[in-house]
């Protein structure tokens, strides 16, 4: 696409900093919305290190425009010439990151995790095709409704020592995300970038900047000197979230995730127990459902005559049965052939009861070790190997657990099975499993449950493919799983919107253009606030000839 300065319209300054600046601009006679850095030489630097910056900057801005991912905004244009050097980019979907926070405050915990994913792939993605950045510009980055997310990179040199702007004392990007040794030593790496998106991600935690000062080098001096100590009570963080932020804000540099490929998949670890913290929370008819299964089941103990013992036994389990609420049934406590067993199916379901996913998994096969097969010791099993984050293993037990003549416990270790398939991101055993179940249950809430959990699944289905087409280039394998992901989907519902992306995700992937245009001009119409697709389609766009 041939554009140049004459060709825009200016709408206001977006950043100005030492080395150009970014703004808003429009196509004239179209509504078209533009963002176009413009590179500015610093003249403190000698002609040697402007040339070498403006070589930089060019070559960044043509790299850009050979990556081929939605995540990725794609510059339409680069302009050099003896007046202007610039690139010019379409206006990403959504709104800044700063405009984001604010008009959401501090985001829940999973909705900062999954950005804050989004946002370390941009910059893997970058590196790859041969960009380093050492620190985040916030507003680089755009976030749509639905926390879809794309990277205008911004960004005119990396901050480091040979480029000769840490000596000038020229400072660029945003200074309050610089980490430690950038200040000192003109510094950069991962473990920089590392650093800055620890700060970033504190701030999308907390809504407000982990360091700030009236003075921007009295920031700097506080980035330096002032050790992260705790995230605030207020915000419930769970021990997982605390070592995410701990070990990206470490001043050390060599104490904090070696990568970004350690730091991604330290934040898929603690992505996955916020869901299941998420999934155990009270919720509405469930919570009402689990507190009624928990009531009403009838619990048989052996009959053994121990006096005041016994009594004092009774009473003290009692008083523990009414004092809790949970999202599982009790333990019962008949029918062990070892003594032993009904104390230590007691101690897993209060270790399930706290969480404590390791001694549950060791109390219960102690109990199917005595016992050789119980549903409820299976149920517990697998539910404490589905929160260490064993599936397939879980998925034998819970199995197990299903032949139990309690409904209340079939029900659990059902729920639990078609999470396990959803974990291991087999979404038609998922829907198949959830579907059986759905026919065979025959109260009216519990199908609601049910349900529910079936539409979440087009959501997953959505993300997954997604997902997919920004990471893999294999246009076979990416076929076949958007096809399985897309009958999922029409399973659920024949009429989903979703279907729609899929049909033109397919086309795209087959090369039918026109098809896929088709397909994502429907979808976008339904669906305007979907990043992902609206960018895809862009490229189909610049695709066409």
């Amino acid at each position: 696409m041939n554009i140049t300065l004459d060709d825009i319209e200016r709408s206001g300054i977006f950043r100005e900093e030492a080395l150009g600046r970014v703004f808003e601009a429009k196509l004239k006679g179209a509504q078209r919305k533009l963002i176009v850095k413009e590179f500015l030489s610093p003249l403190s630097l000698d002609k040697k290190s402007r040339v070498r910056l403006q070589m930089r900057f060019l070559e960044d801005s043509r790299i850009l425009k050979t990556i081929v991912n939605p995540s990725i905004a794609i510059p339409l244009a680069v302009i050099d010439n003896e007046e202007n050097t610039c690139a010019i980019f379409s206006h990403p979907n959504g709104i800044p990151f700063y405009n984001f926070i604010a008009s959401k405050g501090n985001l829940e915990h999973l909705a900062s995790l999954n950005i804050l994913k989004r946002m370390v792939q941009c910059f893997q993605i970058l590196a790859k095709s041969g960009i380093h950045r050492a620190n985040v510009i916030p507003n680089d980055f755009f976030i749509a409704e639905n926390e879809s997310l794309q990277m205008a990179d911004t960004a005119f040199a990396s901050f480091d020592k040979s480029s000769g702007l840490h000596d000038a004392g020229l400072l660029t990007g945003d200074r309050s995300f610089y980490s430690p040794e950038q200040i000192i030593g003109g510094k950069t790496g991962e473990q920089c970038l590392i650093f800055s998106l620890g700060l970033l991600f504190y701030y999308m935690l907390i809504g407000d900047r982990l360091h700030k000062s009236a003075s921007p080098y009295e920031t700097l001096s506080q980035i330096i000197n002032k050790p992260f100590a705790s995230l605030p009570k207020k915000i419930h963080p769970s021990g997982d979230l605390e070592e995410l932020v701990r070990r990206m804000l470490y001043k050390d540099e060599s104490r904090r995730f070696a990568s970004l490929s350690e730091l991604n998949k330290f934040i898929d670890t603690v992505i996955e127990r916020e869901k299941v913290e998420e999934s155990l929370r009270p919720k509405d008819t469930e919570s009402r459902i689990s507190r009624e299964i928990t009531t009403t089941m009838t619990i048989k103990k052996p009959v053994r005559r121990w006096g005041i013992l016994a009594t004092i036994l009774v009473v003290f389990a009692a008083a523990i049965l009414l004092g809790k609420s949970r999202l599982f049934p009790p333990a019962p406590k008949g029918g062990f052939s070892n003594p032993a067993s009904y104390g230590l199916l007691e101690s897993a379901r209060q270790a399930i009861d706290a969480k404590e996913w390791e001694k549950a998994r060791l109390f219960a096969k102690n109990v199917l070790d005595n016992e050789g097969s119980h549903p409820t010791a299976s149920l517990f099993y697998g539910e404490a190997l589905f929160n260490l984050g064993d599936y397939k293993e879980a998925v034998i037990y819970l199995r197990e657990a299903k032949k139990s003549s309690n409904e209340a416990i079939v029900f659990r270790a059902g729920l639990l099975h078609s999470d396990c398939y959803v974990h291991l991101a087999n979404y038609r055993e998922a829907e198949r499993y959830l579907s059986n179940m759905l026919k065979s249950i025959k109260d009216s809430e519990r199908k609601d449950i049910i349900q529910t959990r079936r539409k979440h699944l087009i959501a997953l289905c959505l993300t997954a493919g997604q997902k997919m087409l920004m990471e893999i280039q294999d246009s076979a394998n990416i076929a076949n799983s958007l096809k399985d992901m897309m009958k999922v989907i029409e399973r659920i519902n024949p009429n989903a919107v979703e279907i729609g992306f899929f049909k033109g995700a397919l086309a795209y992937t087959y090369r039918d253009l026109n098809s896929a245009m088709q397909y994502l001009n429907d979808y976008c119409a339904l669906r305007p606030n979907d990043a992902v697709a609206a960018v895809l389609r862009d490229k189909i766009k610049m695709s066409k000839p």
